[in-house]
């Protein structure tokens, strides 16, 4: 099945197929011969639907990015309020996209990949990365209209948030030198981030 649950059709397969061999293997190591040997069909397949193995491989990362979700909508679901505690709550979320499995291959792939394909680079970085900024920044506005304090622009505080969260843990984790966090890990990680944060910005809560 699809992810919209219609049939699995020869473009889809191939396409996950392909997701899969390009988060492990990056363009060089991937090959045409290995996605159809893990597919079905033929050589001509795969090119019917892909022109070539650069397009089929920009294809797959949007489909990877997509999948990931950089999106922090499960927090303002619940956020309650506009308070140290949704700060807190936002924190966890932003570690948990950043440091999910597949985000941190996404990363890795493109950045070695990010000089022969700069417009998959550059996807990546509006939907990924400043999406999640721009997220927050909405949510810091909406915490200065409801009262809360902080010192700088809204934007200014979302890209430092963003900032503190990705870090030296984050950088140990894509280099393979730690795993990523366990949701104990998650909440600690972000309860020192946000004790910074409130910190660096001054921030006070809305009065009651």
């Amino acid at each position: 099945m699809t992810r919209s649950g219609e049939p699995f059709s020869k473009r889809n397969r191939i396409l996950s197929t392909a997701e899969q061999q390009f988060l492990e293997r990056g363009f060089d190591g991937t090959s045409i011969d290995t996605i159809v040997e893990q597919a079905g069909g033929s050589k001509s397949t795969v090119y019917a639907h892909f022109r070539d193995k650069s397009i089929l491989f920009a294809e797959a990362l949007a489909e990877i990015r997509h999948e990931i979700d950089f999106s922090l909508s499960r927090f303002r679901a619940s956020a309650p309020g506009y308070t140290t505690e949704a700060l807190l709550l936002l924190t966890v979320e932003l570690i948990s996209v950043q440091f999910h499995q597949r985000a941190l291959h996404l990363f890795r792939v493109v950045v070695s990949e990010s000089n022969r394909f700069p417009e998959v680079a550059r996807q990546y970085y509006e939907e990924g990365p400043a999406e999640l900024v721009s997220q927050i920044g909405d949510f810091l506005s909406e915490s200065l209209q409801a009262g809360a304090i902080h010192t700088g622009t809204a934007q200014a505080a979302a890209e430092l948030l963003f900032s503190l969260s990705r870090g030296h843990r984050h950088m140990r984790v894509l280099l393979g030198l730690d795993p990523p966090p366990t949701p104990a890990r998650t909440v600690a990680y972000a309860e020192e981030i946000v004790t910074r944060f409130v910190e660096l910005v001054n921030w006070r809560d809305p009065p009651q």
